[in-house]
């Protein structure tokens, strides 16, 4: 984390007008995943880190899918309109078509049109490069049997094996852990310019250098 805030930017005092309060908050979404990976990390379980890493690299994916051009930010809308359909049990369809159609007329207030469908982020990038973190991590939240064995390790005898709920630093964890950096750095660096904040911008680049040097080698000799 400290080397994330030596890049951080700087936004005191800058008006966000509809839609980047929507995008704000999908950026604190992001660096909620960050801080809770990090915890986990810390805690000696990068396995257990995995679905934070897939919930940061999938809205650094949207950051970067909203770059570039203004119109862009409709994104953000369809997002949100998306959410809606999620909403939990108990609540009135009245009240998520009201809020449906605010967001649409402020949408049309602001100059912008929410695309149909939101793109697959899977498409980025950011998300290509972590193609073997992101399907960890999918198997992670499914639950797969995969994640599992990466706990289990030879026992005292030849026939036993032991289940560890921690892991020994090592290439692994460098290398759940850079992914982190390089996602939470690269969700920095696309939202700046949303939300007009200034960041320093040749720390972000050195560092980011760094946590992809650290990730390719540890890609090259991790196992849990």
């Amino acid at each position: 984390m400290p080397l994330v805030d030596a890049a951080a930017a700087s936004g005191t005092g800058i008006a966000q007008p509809f839609p980047r309060p929507l995008a704000f908050n999908l950026f604190g979404q992001g660096v909620a995943c960050f801080e809770s990976a990090q915890l986990l990390i810390v805690d000696s379980r990068p396995l257990e880190a995995l679905p934070s890493l897939r919930g940061l690299v999938t809205i650094a994916a949207r950051f970067e899918q909203m770059t570039g051009d203004s119109r862009a930010l409709g994104l953000a809308v369809r997002l949100a309109l998306d959410a809606l359909a999620e909403e939990l049990p108990g609540n009135t369809a009245s009240r998520i078509t009201a809020a449906a159609d605010e967001l649409l007329r402020s949408a049309a207030q602001a100059g912008l049109s929410a695309p149909d469908t939101a793109p697959p982020p899977e498409n980025t990038a950011i998300w290509q490069s972590m193609s073997a973190e992101m399907l960890l991590a999918q198997r992670a939240v499914s639950g797969s049997y995969l994640i599992a064995s990466l706990h289990i390790r030879p026992g005292n005898s030849s026939d036993s094996a032991d289940f560890h709920t921690r892991l020994e630093s090592g290439p692994f964890t460098d290398l759940i852990k850079s992914a982190c950096v390089i996602a939470q750095l690269d969700l920095l660096r696309h939202a700046a310019p949303v939300f007009g904040w200034t960041i320093n911008t040749s720390t972000l680049e050195s560092l980011l250098a760094q946590a992809r040097q650290l990730n390719e080698t540890s890609a090259g000799s991790s196992s849990p």
